[in-house]
């Protein structure tokens, strides 16, 4: 497995082969339909990812590096930017005005603290666990076309910029992660999309469907022969 360890806003960067890792966890999911109109889909998992032999990486930007801004990783240590606990719940309701369909629902994306790229010791506090919400809807303006609109983390969670990455963090803790891991900016991230999708027909679909249709035929032509 290859890991990339840099000061933050530093294209120079370094390479370094870990000798051995282990990642190993339990993931479930289902979906479910109650009704026509309901559906709904849940996602849950628990990682274990650690390093097994100790290494020597650069991190110059940690506050708990070295002199010569190196860090050490000891067997056991666990891997930066993957959150122990994970889980995902959707929920869609789907319905009809005037001979519309039209579509609302939305996500609950919970994840637990980890620590962040370029704390591969594990040197620095975890930082704190958050929950993105997301919600959408869409409406069909005439057949196989929708018109959408989409807001990813609705209630404006913080994202702390740390080196070479970016990590959702909650809004209450933010400071205090930014303080103890001498971090870069925070900045506040909204997503908002509206757009216009089209569903169209796909050429293997078509040609399936003819290739049905030649063989129905044929097996009527020689019922019919008989």
């Amino acid at each position: 497995m290859l890991f990339r360890s840099g000061q933050f806003a530093v294209i120079r960067g370094y390479l370094a082969n870990a000798a051995k890792v282990r990642v190993r966890g339990i993931e479930s999911d289902f979906s479910i339909r109650p009704t026509d109109r309901w559906s709904a889909y849940v996602n849950a998992a628990f990682t274990d990812a650690t390093y097994r032999h100790s290494l020597l990486l650069s991190s110059p930007a940690n506050p708990m590096a070295g002199e010569d801004g190196t860090i050490e990783v000891q067997g056991g240590d666990t891997l930066p930017g993957i959150p122990r606990h994970s889980a995902t719940l959707s929920l869609d309701y789907a319905g009809t005005v005037g001979g519309r369909r039209w579509t609302v629902g939305g996500d609950l994306i919970a994840r637990s603290g980890q620590y962040l790229v370029g704390d591969e010791g594990n040197d620095n506090a975890r930082s704190p666990g958050y929950l993105i919400v997301n919600v959408r809807a869409g409406v069909d303006v005439m057949p196989r076309v929708t018109l959408f609109g989409e807001v990813h983390n609705l209630f404006v969670q913080l994202l702390l910029a740390q080196r070479e990455t970016l990590l959702l963090v909650p809004l209450r803790g933010a400071a205090l992660a930014l303080r103890a891991l001498h971090a870069g900016d925070a900045i506040v991230v909204r997503i908002v999309r509206v757009g216009v999708a089209f569903r169209v027909r796909g050429i293997r679909g078509r040609r399936r469907r003819r290739r049905r249709r030649r063989r129905l035929l044929r097996c009527c032509r020689r019922f019919d022969t008989r």
